[in-house]
């Protein structure tokens, strides 16, 4: 006679092998772990294993691309992120058209880091496909080696956590006789993000190659311009942007960070004049004075 007690037990096993077999395959199918390079504000993460097209597919549905290298700090800081000991698709591949070697983000080639002897296209065939992907950490860990893009290797994901913000400045001409203390920047952040996670100590307005940092102090949120969503009024210091910007036009690009993570940054156009004197803009499409 079968002991029931026993019987429940091994249900009871297999019910919970099932259940973490099933958690940590779900786990390594579709939960990446990203980590942040400090220097370009870049996330990164290492896909299961999967052929060069899927993995930059799967890059872009997280927003990103496999990743782009573009000097030799940039190859030294996956390798210290993610070892040497494993090879990793990554952004470059000759897919469109033989010989060419393009990375996926677009950016232009500017670095690379091939193993001695290669590209070759040396091992093409019908089953694993031609060498048209390049991984990194071949060649004993050391270089670059174009491989069958079919075939199945981990990869790198890049994305770049910045959001494009609206921003709106006030006033949008700027009379440099003008006496007043502030120039006024109000932020609008696109949806699925809020302009009360933006860290103020962060924000900083750039002309001309120079940085203003925002005014901790008057700052507001609300719904300035009846859109329905809320946005961030920050101040940065009149006379500060006087000593930077140029007559007629400053092209003003405003930055900064959220608590989540993630940064901003959106541009806006001003008009720049001394009173009495005249100019156009055809942005503007009027003549100021």
């Amino acid at each position: 006679m079968r002991n029931p007690n026993k019987i429940k037990i091994i249900i009871y096993f297999l019910i919970v092998f099932c259940s973490v077999f099933f958690v940590i395959n779900n786990l390594f199918a579709n939960d990446l772990i990203w980590i942040l390079n400090p220097s370009n504000n870049h996330y990164y993460a290492v896909t299961a294993e999967m052929s060069w097209s899927d993995a930059e597919t799967l890059a872009n549905s997280y927003g990103g691309h496999l990743v782009t290298i573009n000097n030799q700090d940039e190859n030294d800081w996956l390798i210290s992120a993610f070892g040497s000991l494993i090879s990793y698709w990554i952004g470059l591949s000759d897919i469109g058209q033989e010989g060419v070697w393009v990375w996926s983000s677009g950016e232009t080639p500017t670095f690379d880091n091939w193993c001695q002897g290669e590209p070759n296209d040396c091992c093409s065939d019908d089953i694993q496909g031609e060498e048209n992907g390049v991984a990194m950490n071949e060649c004993g860990g050391i270089g670059w080696n174009d491989l069958p893009d079919l075939h199945a290797h981990y990869a790198i994901i890049e994305v770049s956590r910045n959001i494009e913000a609206t921003i709106d400045v006030d006033p949008d001409t700027v009379n440099l006789k003008s006496k007043g203390k502030y120039i006024t920047c109000y932020i609008e952040l696109p949806e699925g993000f809020t302009a009360e996670d933006i860290v103020i100590e962060t924000v900083k307005l750039s002309v001309n190659e120079n940085e203003i940092e925002a005014e901790l102090f008057p700052t507001g949120l609300n719904d300035y311009n009846d859109n329905n969503i809320t946005d961030l009024m920050v101040k940065f210091n009149r006379e500060n942007f006087y000593s930077v910007v140029d007559i007629p036009v400053a092209e003003i690009m405003v930055s900064g960070d959220l608590i989540t993570g993630e940064s901003f940054q959106g541009t806006d156009t001003v008009l720049v004049i001394e009173k009495g004197n005249e100019h156009y803009s055809e942005d503007h499409g009027s003549i100021v004075y």
